[in-house]
């Protein structure tokens, strides 16, 4: 990453303080902002976000850096792809149990006037649980 660019000295300081903010209350931290690997065009979909390979490499270098026992699967076959999609369907289906619609009628100010909409987000937890057992079913050797 260059980091002469004003953007990104700006984004290298953040980088620093949540660093020094994990390090502080003695939590594991990895830092990727200055990881060149991931700056190759390969890791990254649209100059911006990790691609599929960027994940990769992200995930090779958290398993390196926080000594983790080594991946369980090989990441580069199908069936890692098909974990990689259960995956991201759980997290779409929590991120839409946390963050519904219209949080003001749920968590906010106007949660008096809808009380059928606090029950929405309970709605996806079945669905979470199916995706996470469906994880584990692809996990399993």
């Amino acid at each position: 990453m260059v980091h002469d660019n004003p953007f990104n000295l700006i984004l290298g300081r953040y980088a620093e303080i949540l660093l020094e903010t994990a390090r502080s209350r003695e939590h594991l931290a990895v830092d990727l902002f200055g990881v060149e690997a991931l700056n190759d065009p390969a890791c990254r979909e649209n100059g911006l976000h990790l691609s599929a390979a960027g994940y990769r490499k992200a995930a090779e270098i958290w398993v390196r850096e926080l000594k983790l026992p080594p991946v369980r699967i090989d990441l580069n076959n199908s069936r890692a792809d098909k974990v990689r999609q259960a995956i991201i369907k759980k997290n779409t289906l929590y991120f839409h149990r946390w963050r519904p619609r219209n949080d003001a009628f749920v968590f906010g100010e106007r949660r008096d006037e809808q009380k059928i909409a606090q029950k929405e987000p309970l709605q996806f937890e079945p669905y979470i649980e199916q995706q996470e057992q469906r994880i584990r079913k692809l996990l399993k050797p």
